[in-house]
């Protein structure tokens, strides 16, 4: 194995599209000065498998339950910048995601808005 290859460590993030009563579940965020909205998604954590990611992070950022019911799509970006590969889907803003599909529990009513 090549020295390249060696060091290569994909940063992975997870994110989940919630669809629920005609309405999708988004998160609040401030990116660059500005307010937008994403979906939930975050960092896949050492010995967690790309579904517990998914439903832990969507439960961290919403206090919503979700059970993951398929994978949307996966990519590979390399960053020009720096070199890092990171894994994402094609649609994702953040460019470094793995959306999955999911079947949502609120803990608690979301905000109106």
């Amino acid at each position: 194995m090549s020295d390249r290859h060696a060091q290569w460590i994909p940063h992975v993030t997870v994110a989940t599209v919630v669809f629920r009563d005609g309405r999708y579940l988004l998160v609040e965020e401030i990116d660059g000065g500005r307010r937008v909205l994403n979906q939930p998604a975050g960092h896949l954590e050492p010995n967690e498998t790309l579904v517990e990611a998914a439903r832990r992070e969507t439960l961290e950022e919403t206090g919503w339950e979700v059970e993951i019911q398929a994978l949307l799509g996966a990519s590979l970006f390399t960053s020009a910048q720096t070199g890092s590969a990171i894994c994402a889907p094609a649609s994702s803003r953040r460019r470094c995601t793995i959306t999955s599909s999911a079947r949502s529990t609120p803990r608690s009513s979301p905000h109106a808005g």
